[in-house]
């Protein structure tokens, strides 16, 4: 095996690890939201699939650079030379490292607090950021895999880019819509829920 085509395994098992990761995170909150409760053990598992997600991202950055000084491009003909389908992963890479952050500072706090006692209130005054931030990153992530598996891509950088953005405002609309129909099946509504101060 070449050094290049072992670079090219750990760019797939990056983003592999990373879509099971955020795909899963996803459905797991989903199914936090319908239950109305967070187990101790459920939280365990948020925090060990967080974990996977920045070894992913980890994967994947260090390969996708690995691979383009292998391929002769340095950092003054990136912009240049670079696939334009490369330009638009590095871009997604920065995307999901600063959401990450956001999981990291914001919403992981809040699911330790809903773990120890399910607020709804909580879950109201956050819900908004806690689904777009879910919706971004599971579309961000199924991005990159379809963007690594699509041989023969040969777009503009600016056209994949803004399919890209149509696939994060979809999921992202979708994320939120789903939130509202799992809490009106509930039988909750943000005026039933009592003010909070968190």
């Amino acid at each position: 095996m070449t050094f290049q085509a072992f670079l090219v395994v750990l760019h797939i098992a990056g983003v592999v690890l990373g879509v099971g990761a955020a795909t899963i995170s996803d459905i797991l909150f989903l199914r936090v939201m319908r239950r109305q409760q967070l187990s101790v053990d459920e939280l365990q598992i948020m925090k060990i699939l967080g974990r996977v997600i920045w070894t992913g991202l980890a994967l994947l950055f260090a390969s996708g650079f690995g691979i383009l000084i292998s391929m002769g491009i340095n950092n003054a003909d990136l912009l240049s030379h670079a696939p334009a389908k490369v330009l638009v992963k590095l871009c997604i890479t920065v995307i999901v490292f600063l959401n990450g952050l956001a999981l990291h500072w914001y919403i992981h706090p809040l699911l330790e607090k809903l773990s120890q006692q399910f607020d709804t209130g909580i879950l109201f005054s956050r819900k908004g950021l806690m689904f777009t931030s879910g919706g971004l990153s599971i579309a961000s992530w199924w991005t990159a895999l379809i963007l690594g598996a699509w041989r023969g891509l040969d777009q503009p950088f600016w056209i994949i880019l803004g399919a890209y953005a149509l696939f994060v405002l979809a999921s992202i609309t979708g994320a939120h819509v789903v939130s509202r129909w799992i809490l009106k099946r509930s039988g909750l509504h943000p005026s039933h829920i009592p003010e909070t101060n968190v």
